[in-house]
């Protein structure tokens, strides 16, 4: 979960609601981000939201689902790389897995 604001974050979470799968981060730092891990699973399409803190009020994305691009091979593992990017406003994309931890 990657912090693109000018200030810090609180209570990041991902939820997928169908699931109950959730990871999250306590406070991310402007220009900063944290790793966390979901349990490593086969893709299934299912909608997850992204909801933090910006000055104690809370904010969040609507339902939405991240596909995978045509570059990423879908045999491999994929890291889900989410990006609160302006204020109120997030994102998320797959990329390829890094190496290393």
């Amino acid at each position: 979960i990657r912090n693109d604001l000018p200030y810090p974050v609180t209570e990041a979470m991902i939820n997928v609601p169908v699931t109950g799968a959730f990871a999250g981060c306590g406070n991310i730092m402007p220009g900063t981000d944290c790793r966390t891990s979901f349990e490593t699973v086969n893709y299934s399409g299912n909608a997850m939201v992204v909801s933090w803190k910006e000055y104690g009020q809370e904010k969040s994305t609507k339902e939405f689902v991240v596909k995978p691009g045509s570059d990423l091979d879908t045999g491999m593992p994929v890291w889900l790389e989410v990006t609160i990017f302006a204020a109120g406003q997030a994102g998320a994309k797959f990329v390829k897995s890094r190496s290393g931890p």
